[in-house]
């Protein structure tokens, strides 16, 4: 055999056995194609995520404030309450007592009256017959 007939011989059968490696790392390279890809949509979800986290963190934010503010107006009104309303209320009601206390006595005055014009309704028709009958 010739040199160069001992080299072909030696590449086909590196080739042979070859031919499966480079079918392992064919299949290799796809397979990392593969998880490339996955890797590229992992890595735009959590952008996204991330996003998504910006965007909820600036409403907790904003939530803060407003509750802050509620708790703030919440404190004003009841410091208005205390200063303003219930003063007044109890003044309402100090009002509404006494004006109670008085027409309550003056109903009683009322149907007292009630009775005496009664009374001299029917001593002055008793008093008008019997001046007729003078006459």
């Amino acid at each position: 055999m010739s040199d160069n007939e001992l080299l072909l011989a030696i590449s086909d059968m590196m080739d042979r056995k070859l031919k499966p490696i480079h079918t392992d790392v064919r299949e290799l390279q796809e397979d990392m194609t593969e998880v490339k890809a996955d890797i590229a949509d992992l890595k735009a979800d959590v952008r996204e995520l991330q996003e998504d986290m910006t965007e909820v963190k600036a409403d907790i934010v904003e939530l803060q404030v407003t509750v802050g503010n509620l708790q703030i107006g919440m404190k004003k009104m009841q410091i208005q309450m205390e200063t303003d309303f219930s003063p007044r209320l109890q003044n309402i009601e100090s009002c509404y007592l006494s004006t109670y206390q008085r027409y309550s006595k003056g109903t009683e005055q009322i149907d007292s009256m009630q009775l005496d014009i009664d009374v001299l309704k029917s001593t002055v028709i008793e008093h008008s017959e019997k001046l007729q009958r003078i006459s």
